[in-house]
């Protein structure tokens, strides 16, 4: 057994960050949950950027209907860039 235990000792220095996170006080679904918001977050800076380059467009283009779909996207990325906060303020995270 010693034998065995001593050829895989070296996963578990593998594993020190999942037993950081098991240290903390939160439960592992508000980690998650955080986790994915951080993502969301970081998915809607290119999405800004789109909706930037599409409200550019429609000044260009002079289409009144793009101008309107380019407020959205933006609104959209706005959204997921504010989950977090409102996740944070509301005590899910």
């Amino acid at each position: 057994m010693k034998k065995v235990m001593s050829k895989i000792m070296f996963v578990f220095a593998f594993l020190t960050p999942i037993r950081a996170y098991a240290a903390q006080n939160k439960r592992f679904d508000q980690i998650m949950l955080e986790a994915i918001l951080i993502f969301l977050g970081y998915v809607s800076w290119p999405i800004f950027a789109i909706a930037i380059g599409m409200f550019i467009y429609a000044f260009k283009s002079e289409d009144g209907a793009m101008k309107l779909n380019s407020l959205k996207v933006f609104g959209t990325a706005l959204f997921l860039q504010s989950l977090i906060f409102i996740a944070k303020a509301s005590g899910l995270c």
